[in-house]
């Protein structure tokens, strides 16, 4: 392997790590690829600038956002130091005059796959149209650039697994899908009311058939939010087993109008007790349940309407 080679190997086994590209530019610097190598350095203090968590960086996120191409024009320097670090930064990366092509960087050309987002000095980011085809060339594509996002159109529960199975979602610090996602399971993950507001607002979401929040600390406001916020007019399936419900948070539920499709329901280890047993068993939209599993005193009123239909857990 000869330096470059192995220069660049570097960079795309430590994707986090800025070093590796430092080294690798003072190797260009040193062969003849000076544009190449004072990209590389002005997009890495960029990054070290602009995305510092300071008021200066979000200060550069709202110019940025209103003028692209006028931030460098002013003498930020002369109002506030650190913009002005951000400033000359960004001067920098334009001055260097220098954009990486797909060619240029040798990336392998996958059907289905396109390379894309260059941050700091390098192609990050692919976006993926046959998530087949980038299951069987990951290694490649990982091999080629410092990839750390990938934007997805559509994963199967399938492909999802062989993502996660063969370690590739450990190198990702970005993850984007687009379509509808048809089964979530959050279990042991804390959900907050404002996390599952989120999650509600999440249009990913709209097409669950199953939705798993099992032992997520679900309370009554969690509940609540994900009910006001979430359009799950598909959702059939609907597990909340070992949370902190209490008989409000039935009967939030018994008024939630996407629970219309429900066909099973689990709520058992919730502190539901008789009222949230009648909230459910009165409940409107409750009526092609095929399975509910409950326990404690709620349930006896719920098998008054649903019968054989409650399955009394443990």
């Amino acid at each position: 392997m000869s330096d470059r080679a192995a220069l660049y190997a570097a960079v795309c086994a430590n994707p986090d790590d800025d070093t590796p590209r430092l080294v690798f530019a003072d190797w260009l610097d040193e062969n003849g690829e000076a544009k190449r190598a004072a990209f590389i350095r002005a997009q890495v203090e960029l990054h070290r600038t602009a995305g510092a968590d300071t008021p200066a960086a979000a200060a550069y996120e709202t110019f940025e956002a209103e003028s692209p191409a006028g931030y460098d024009i002013l003498d930020w320097s002369a109002v506030d130091a650190e913009v002005g670090a951000i400033a000359a930064a960004v001067a920098a990366t334009r001055k260097a005059r220098f954009a990486p092509t797909k060619r240029g960087e040798n990336l392998p050309r996958v059907k289905g796959v396109t390379f894309e987002a260059v941050a700091r000095g390098f192609f990050t980011g692919v976006v993926v149209k046959d998530a087949d085809a980038f299951l069987a060339n990951a290694d490649a594509i990982f091999r080629a650039a410092p990839v750390t996002a990938a934007e997805f159109g559509a994963l199967t529960a399938g492909q999802a697994r062989e993502l996660a199975a063969r370690g590739h979602l450990a190198r990702l610090r970005s993850l984007t899908f687009h379509g509808a996602l048809r089964l979530l399971h959050l279990g042991s993950s804390r959900l907050t009311a404002r996390g599952l507001a989120a999650l509600g607002e999440c249009p990913a979401v709209r097409g669950l058939w199953f939705l798993s929040l099992r032992g997520c600390e679900v309370s009554d406001a969690g509940l609540a939010a994900l009910a006001k916020c979430a359009d799950f007019r598909h959702l059939t399936a609907l597990e909340l087993r070992s949370n902190r419900l209490t008989a409000a948070g039935m009967r939030t539920l018994a008024a939630w109008p996407a629970a219309a499709n429900l066909r099973w329901l689990d709520v058992c280890d919730n502190l539901i007790l008789e009222p949230g047993g009648r909230a459910l068993a009165e409940s409107p939209y409750l009526t092609k349940l095929e399975r509910l599993d409950a326990n404690g005193r709620g349930a006896k009123l719920q098998r008054k309407r649903f019968g054989k239909k409650v399955v009394p857990s443990p």
